[in-house]
């Protein structure tokens, strides 16, 4: 739907430029009402997009595809084609091979990296650079997925994450001589309270246990007999007695 949305969005917003500007005589008005610019570099702008600013001396302008130059149209198209692009990946980012190997060695971009770069600073690749790029690939896809198959997180990934839970750590710990923190219910505050505020909140019956109970009541209500409802007591009697059998 959003592709769909986006298609029709660049294409209309491209379509009216193409009839007001191209066709309709825009164009002229645009050399026109701007003088100082020759025909190449309105060109120039219409494809390149100004530099740095667009002229402002008509509002044809404004009906402009540049890039960079925000106009109605050029955020018309820009717009549709984000849109497209996100439904086109949506469309077929489904689970396959090749997004499960993307995926791994997106998760492992800075070990990834490091190891490129350690392997560019061999200088063997300067003879044959097609061969040694698609050699670095393989190799990078391989190894990203037979680690995320035994290790789970990447090594270089792994001395990060452990240097930021110990720098939790270190300023979650009190200074010495004093105490932690306490909220105002006298629970400590921070990772040394999480699990105590845990246990100390009151646990609620599932979902599905409130409506059990619920219809059994509205059951066991309807078969007492109009006689027996004078009381809640006799009532809610009957219905635990029901509920027990």
């Amino acid at each position: 739907m959003a592709g769909g949305v986006g298609v029709v969005l660049a294409f209309g917003a491209w379509f009216v430029y193409w009839v007001l500007v191209l066709q309709a005589g825009g164009y002229d008005q645009l050399l026109r009402h701007t003088p100082w610019l020759s025909e190449d570099q309105v060109d120039e702008i219409l494809v390149w997009g100004p530099s740095p600013d667009l002229p402002t001396s008509t509002w044809w302008w404004l009906l402009t595809p540049g890039p960079h130059s925000n106009t109605p149209v050029t955020l018309l198209m820009d717009l549709g084609t984000g849109l497209a692009v996100l439904g086109l990946f949506l469309l077929v980012a489904r689970p396959n091979r090749l997004w499960t190997t993307l995926g791994a060695m997106g998760a492992r971009t800075l070990t990834l990296y490091s190891a490129h770069l350690l392997a560019l600073a061999t200088t063997l690749h300067y003879e044959d650079r097609v061969l040694w790029f698609a050699v670095h690939v393989a190799v990078a896809a391989g190894f990203a997925v037979l680690w995320q198959a035994t290790f789970g997180q990447g090594p270089l990934e792994r001395v990060i994450a452990a240097a930021v839970r110990g720098t939790r750590r270190l300023s979650w710990a009190p200074l010495p001589g004093r105490r932690s923190p306490r909220g105002p219910s006298g629970v400590p505050t921070g990772p040394a309270g999480s699990a105590r505020r845990r246990r100390l909140r009151p646990r609620r019956p599932p979902v599905w246990l409130l409506t059990h109970r619920r219809a059994m009541l509205l059951t066991c209500h309807d078969s007492v007999p109009w006689s027996g409802r004078s009381s809640g007591r006799s009532v809610r009697a009957t219905c635990s007695v029901a509920d027990r059998r």
